[in-house]
């Protein structure tokens, strides 16, 4: 008789020793019979019967012992063999023996021609299934495994979270050992600041457990993105021989768990300058169907006001007192990741001056504050400056414009157009003159207070206003 199983070919040759085999299988495989033929062609093949005996430890496999026609074994079929207890490997030993059973009483009777056992010995050993635990920072942690088949784990990561491995259990235990991968992803998934190549070819992992009790990240993206994603792919192997490495063909693998990051990092815009009394529209993206917050830890300063969110667009108010550093985040609704900008707000400089004894001060509603003082003609230094002072919460940068215009009078030696500090202006005197002695004159003098954003002594944006005259 001439058998083929799993491609493993046995012909007994009647020389009283009984032909043997010995492959591996994976628990779960099927084990594939090809062939069981009669090598020498008897007609009545009917009577031409194989003594089959199962011999199984650890293992379930459904054929069992009995007597059959050789034809039974015809066409081609194959059958699972499966541990029993798949912490530990099993053996399968298969016992064919040809005959011819004269009678056709499916007995081997004294003086029936037989031949030589064939012998499968079959080992079967674990196909492994593992488990562990994945936490992104203060997430709820997520268990995976592979009891079923494979499996996939899909990880939500704000850039700079990280991730925490723990839970890890295997069986058959410590001969379970890994292969892993990085097959796909978008390029732009950062690992501690180094872009994670793609695709990472299949490498060993180890050490084990070791991987599953660990923290990896910060995971991030490359500046000027937004949102990434890569794929990494564990599959497990028992390792037959224990010599650390995937074996093809003797080693076998289990079900693959795949593990999906995605990484986002919602936009919240630059940050930007702004004066008290002034608004600015906020405006998020990545997506834009986020909700705008004012940063409460630390708490902002007063003189805020922040209007609802609508499709990531939200504005602020700012108070004209408001001054300082305010901090706005912009909120994914779905992950929760956050991006935060900065708006640094001067307060709107409040001016308030005295000329010829009468006092003016300016109080930023939009309107000038006006005084009148009548001064004669012919007299030296008819103009005096007194107190010259920002009362608001001041800054630095806080300068005074001065700007004069007559109709038929002069005052000298003020200019126009001049900005300086308000120390400069404190006791100046100027001499009003008439440019025609009988006809009544007017000059107008305008001081604003602002504040120079960019130290180049030129007003942007006039907020405060005092105009004498």
């Amino acid at each position: 008789m001439r058998t083929t199983i799993e491609g493993q070919q046995l012909v007994n040759n009647n020389d009283g020793i009984s032909e043997r085999d010995t492959f591996m299988k994976c628990s779960a495989d099927s084990l594939h019979f090809t062939e069981f033929v009669d090598t020498v062609g008897i007609t009545r093949n009917d009577s031409v019967k194989v003594i089959q005996k199962i011999t199984k430890t650890n293992v379930n496999f459904a054929p069992g012992d009995g007597v059959f026609k050789i034809g039974d074994y015809t066409p081609a079929f194959a059958r699972e063999v499966k541990l029993a207890n798949n912490a530990m490997s099993g053996t399968l030993v298969m016992c064919f023996r040809i005959f011819f059973d004269s009678d056709n009483d499916n007995v081997l009777d004294v003086g029936e021609c037989v031949n030589d056992s064939i012998i499968y010995r079959v080992l079967v050993n674990p196909k492994p299934t593992f488990a562990f635990t994945a936490t992104v920072n203060g997430d709820a942690p997520q268990s995976v495994n592979n009891n079923t088949g494979s499996a996939s784990l899909t990880l939500n990561f704000c850039a700079g979270e990280s991730l925490t491995l723990s839970g890890y259990s295997s069986i058959p235990g410590t001969q379970v050992k890994y292969l892993e991968a990085i097959p796909s992803g978008t390029g732009n998934v950062t690992y501690s600041n180094a872009v994670i190549g793609i695709p990472r070819a299949q490498m060993e992992l180890n050490p084990v457990p070791g991987f599953f009790a660990g923290i990896y990240g910060p995971y991030g993206l490359t500046p000027g993105t937004y949102t990434g994603t890569l794929t990494q792919t564990l599959i497990p192997y028992y390792d037959t021989d224990n010599d650390g490495k995937y074996d093809v063909g003797l080693d076998c693998l289990g079900d693959t768990i795949t593990v999906i990051y995605n990484v986002t990092k919602p936009y919240a815009g630059r940050d930007a300058m702004a004066c008290g009394g002034s608004s600015m529209k906020l405006t998020g993206t990545n997506p834009a169907t986020g909700t705008w917050l004012a940063q409460t830890t630390p708490v902002n300063p007063i003189g805020a006001t922040l209007g609802n969110t609508v499709m990531g667009m939200a504005t602020v108010q700012f108070a004209n007192s408001a001054n300082g550093d305010f901090k706005f985040v912009y909120q994914d609704n779905v992950t929760g990741c956050t991006d935060t900008m900065s708006i640094a707000v001067t307060g709107l400089p409040v001016l308030e001056t005295t000329i010829n004894s009468v006092q003016i001060t300016s109080n930023n509603n939009g309107v000038n504050d006006t005084i009148r003082i009548s001064v004669c003609d012919m007299q030296l230094d008819n103009l005096k400056m007194g107190s010259f002072v920002i009362t608001s919460l001041g800054s630095p940068q806080v300068k005074i414009e001065q700007v004069i215009t007559g109709s038929g009078c002069t005052v000298a030696p003020w200019g126009t157009n001049i900005s300086d500090l308000p120390g400069a202006f404190l006791g100046s005197m100027a001499t009003a003159s008439l440019t025609n002695p009988a006809v009544v004159g007017t000059a107008s003098l305008k001081f604003f207070a602002f504040v120079d954003v960019n130290g180049n002594g030129g007003i942007r944006t006039r907020w405060s206003v005092a105009e004498i005259r």
